[in-house]
């Protein structure tokens, strides 16, 4: 998919925010080609007489949304960054008035630099926004940003603003989003022709939707422990640099930032005591990582290499961490064994970092110690996303396929969404020869990446399978009826 796609333009709530959106609906809608409503999966809202976004409404909205997203856009299939991000997201949740909100924090594989709130609690986060920001402050400010509109529901609030809107129109969002997402200048023109001549009330309340949200996120910031100045500096850094680059980040294009708005964030940041603030070491090998993994071995280490001369900055930890990823990336193992060593006893909470040598220890030879130290870290960690999933590759790729399905077996049990779980664990069934039920867990993951049809095919592949016994049998059956339902409901609303 194109980089430029489904979120970077349109879906952040701050760009052509969700008010804006939900008021061009049913003109995007009516313009959609024939091509591309086939693309769009819409809930059944109900009735269409209320003018109010209930929160079932809404979390309909928000479960056709994270599809169409998912469907969509390239996730990042790193569970290191996934889980550094959730930390954060989940850490400014707990400091805000987010009351029963289900959230959830997806990031994506996305150079351009960008984050957007959807319905329910859905955060999107742009790789290209981590690698942007100077100190995890300036990233939690915009996750914090983005977590305000969903306390805030300022989508709901867009309903009860405008009498002409209702349940109805809901309809109309996601394929107004999707036609954005192909072309950012049909969803102006349409904006420009529904709005007319309240152009002026719709923009206000944006206006104020964007100040509530700065207000709250510096609130939030603060509560969790970062630098509350971090969100007008961050947005004074973008603008800057816009001046320098010539065209805007995309940030920029969905979040207008003018110098008043900027103003406003400080004056209010200063209502708080100066103090210095650390970054997490987390911070720092999650964007080493994103280096790595959008530079290339070759081209980061000579990179890291070049830092660790010089001085390695601030955090030369991550550096080290870096170089090591990069000689990995490059099989360069015995290289990479020292470097990372050393960095397993600095940082022994950085569980990034131990996923990393013990891919290093497994390739030297040594997966009995590497192992060891995966389960030792799990006893304290239990059900860590990061480490279960490094021990579940270990197991597989030392051929004990029967440690690596009971082990990821009970995960899925308390993470039953996490699709690269269900990846591994169709590797591990497909290692013992059980084709159905590598099938079902590969019909997962595609289902939880936003792939239904997939998920089907594969399920009635393990079906054809009929290997498994009658209890694998039953699930397949009930699996399959519940996915072919929800195909079958998909077209009877686009029709």
């Amino acid at each position: 998919m194109n980089i430029q796609g489904l979120t970077t333009r349109v879906v952040g709530v701050s760009a052509w925010p969700l008010v804006l959106i939900l008021v061009a609906s049913a003109v995007l809608f009516s313009t959609t080609t024939a091509a591309q409503s086939n693309r769009i999966r819409l809930p059944d809202f109900g009735d269409s007489s209320g003018g109010v976004l209930t929160r079932s409404d809404e979390a309909r909205l928000g479960e056709a949304f994270l599809r169409e997203i998912l469907a969509s856009k390239d996730l990042l299939k790193d569970p290191e960054v996934q889980a550094y991000v959730n930390d954060i997201g989940f850490k400014l949740v707990e400091a805000s008035e987010a009351g029963r909100t289900p959230f959830r924090f997806v990031v994506f594989d996305d150079p351009l630099i960008n984050a957007f709130a959807g319905p329910t609690g859905v955060i999107g986060v742009n790789s290209g926004l981590l690698l942007a920001a100077r100190n995890e402050s300036e990233f939690a400010a915009v996750v914090a940003h983005e977590i305000a509109h969903v306390t805030q529901r300022h989508l709901a609030r867009a309903f009860e603003l405008d009498d002409r809107n209702s349940i109805a129109t809901m309809a109309g969002v996601l394929a107004a989003l999707v036609l954005a997402s192909q072309s950012s200048e049909a969803g102006q023109a349409a904006l420009a022709t529904v709005i007319g001549s309240r152009a002026q009330s719709q923009l206000d309340f944006t206006r104020a939707n964007e100040v509530e949200a700065d207000a709250i996120g510096i609130e939030i910031l603060a509560a969790a422990g970062f630098d509350p100045r971090a969100m007008a500096t961050f947005f004074e850094q973008l603008q800057t640099s816009h001046r320098y680059l010539g065209l805007p980040p995309e940030f920029l294009s969905t979040h207008p930032v003018t110098t008043s708005r900027i103003g406003e964030s400080r004056g209010r940041a200063e209502r708080y005591s100066y103090k210095q603030y650390q970054d997490s070491p987390e911070f720092a090998f999650a964007k080493a990582k994103l280096r790595v993994l959008t530079e290339g071995a070759s081209k980061s280490l000579e990179a890291f290499a070049r830092e660790l001369k010089q001085g390695a900055g601030s955090h030369p930890g991550a550096v080290r961490y870096g170089k090591g990823l990069a000689l990995m990336g490059l099989k360069r193992w015995k290289e990479a064994d020292p470097v990372l060593a050393k960095l397993v006893h600095q940082y022994p909470k950085a569980h990034s970092v131990l996923d990393a040598y013990s891919t290093v220890l497994f390739h030297l030879g040594a997966v009995g110690r590497a192992e060891k130290l995966l389960r030792d870290r799990l006893e304290v960690y239990l059900f860590d996303r990061v480490l279960t999933l490094a021990l579940g590759r270990l197991l597989v790729d030392d051929s004990r396929a029967d440690e690596a399905v009971a082990l990821l077996n009970a995960y899925v049990q308390r993470e039953p969404h996490d699709a690269s779980a269900y990846e591994l664990l169709a590797k591990a069934y497909d290692r013992r020869g059980e084709t159905a039920a590598s099938y079902a867990a590969l019909a997962e993951n595609r289902y939880y990446t936003g792939r239904l049809l997939l998920a089907i095919q594969h399920l009635e592949q393990a079906q054809r399978a009929g290997d498994g016994d009658y209890y694998l049998g039953s699930q397949i059956d009930a699996r399959l009826e519940t996915m072919r339902n929800e195909h079958t409901s998909r077209v009877a609303r686009r029709n």
